[in-house]
């Protein structure tokens, strides 16, 4: 049995047993069972289909952040470590993780409840060896004198007992988005985009209801004389096997006794269906900080608005959430592991605007700031022979004399 064992089978189950009853609950209802409540930031993910393209799309963009380790100095100059073992880890968090579902479980974790823990798993030596998630909305931190003292974490055992145990600050990971009212916890964006979750929902199952029923408004059956309960038994169960569904549909109706069908107009127009949830839509895409032009929704949009809705993306909703990361993998797994001269950082994930580039190295040339070759080495092309002389406007090629031929 090897370490990552041992420890799973000490710490119990990751995730315990997670209560959660069937159908939607309001994200803005209050009920009885705290533990339920707790847990609807992941039902959204997994029914309002917005949520899930949100949290996932800003995952994929985490996943393929490229992420570097470099070795500072006094002088602060950073060099590459390409050979770390810290880097072996995270390349393998764990025997059932790799390095890109890390990432993508981390970023996914932040957007859902605001924070994303690690457990730091240890050898019998008390060495750091690898990572496992915990579900942030299992934990509890218990302060002292105001100040975090330790984590309380709640499961289950292999028996379905439930256990609470105690984690070491030092010994949990945590990255997570500032909440003004809980400094030391993480703050969901589905907090603030519960009302239009909850629309959204609710208007994507009448939506469903309505097509189920044959998209046919509710009607209803009107007998001039009063029925016997084996007559409207009968009425009903005909109408519901023979008149119902899209199997059925446009099926002429027939009824007898001076039973007479009495349509309930109300249309799709009607409720402004489409426009509330084109709304809610939007609404739970801009609290996420992702463009509609991301998640496929290409309405108005040409490449060069494209271009510069995937520059904001990157530079005000990616790189700051990047930036989180990086700092706190490098305060929770360098330096509080006692490596103090080691910086995560990765690479800027901001696309580069063509026009305003194409601009610049214009520019450049016609000033002689850079070569030829140096503008080609920025495009990630490769050097040219004549490159590498400072190049000048209006400058004229040197002429060359024709040979003279000796007859």
């Amino acid at each position: 049995m090897n370490i990552f064992q041992k420890a799973a089978r000490a710490f119990g189950s990751v995730f315990g047993k997670t209560y959660i009853e069937p159908g939607w609950q309001p994200l803005l209802e209050l009920v009885e069972s705290e533990e339920h409540f707790k847990h609807r930031p992941l039902i959204a993910n997994e029914q309002v289909s917005w949520v899930y393209a949100c949290i996932r799309r800003i995952a994929m963009s985490v996943m393929s952040a490229n992420l570097r380790l470099y070795q500072t100095n006094t002088e602060g100059e950073w060099k590459e470590i390409d050979s770390h073992p810290i880097l072996d880890l995270l390349h393998e968090p764990n025997p059932f993780l790799s390095k890109n579902e890390f990432f993508f479980l981390l970023a996914q974790f932040i957007e859902l409840t605001g924070e994303s823990n690690w457990w730091k798993i240890r050898d019998e030596f008390g060495r750091f060896v690898g990572l496992s998630p915990l579900n942030p909305l299992k934990m509890e931190l218990k302060l002292e004198n105001n100040w975090p003292s330790h984590w309380i974490y709640r499961t289950t055992d292999e028996k379905g007992v439930l256990r609470q145990i105690r984690l070491e600050m030092r010994d949990v990971m945590q990255v997570k988005l500032p909440n003004p009212r809980r400094p030391f916890r993480g703050l969901s964006p589905i907090s603030a985009a519960a009302p239009s979750i909850d629309s959204y929902f609710y208007s994507a199952t009448w939506s469903r209801r309505f097509f189920k029923n044959s998209a046919v408004p509710s009607a209803a059956i009107v007998s001039e004389k009063p029925l016997s309960q084996t007559q409207y038994e009968r009425l009903r169960m005909e109408i519901d096997t023979k008149y119902r569904g899209m199997s059925n549909a446009h099926k002429v109706l027939l009824l007898e006794n001076n039973v007479k069908f009495q349509p309930i107009t109300m249309s799709m127009k009607d409720m402004q269906l489409l426009e509330l949830k084109k709304f809610n839509r939007e609404e739970i895409a801009a609290i996420f900080g992702v463009p509609l032009a991301k998640l496929g929704i290409v309405e108005d949009v040409n490449r060069a608005s494209a271009e510069q809705l995937d520059i904001t993306y990157s530079k005000e909703t990616i790189t700051p959430l990047l930036r989180m990361i990086e700092e706190t993998l490098t305060r929770s797994l360098l330096k509080s592991e006692g490596t103090s001269n080691l910086v995560f950082s990765f690479d800027s994930v901001v696309p580069k605007n063509t026009m305003v580039e194409t601009a610049k190295h214009t520019a450049y040339l016609d000033r002689s700031v850079l070569t030829i070759n140096e503008v080609r080495k920025e495009l990630g092309l490769p050097p040219v022979e004549w490159g590498d002389k400072p190049f000048k406007k209006n400058e004229e090629p040197a002429k060359t004399e024709p040979k003279k031929v000796m007859t």
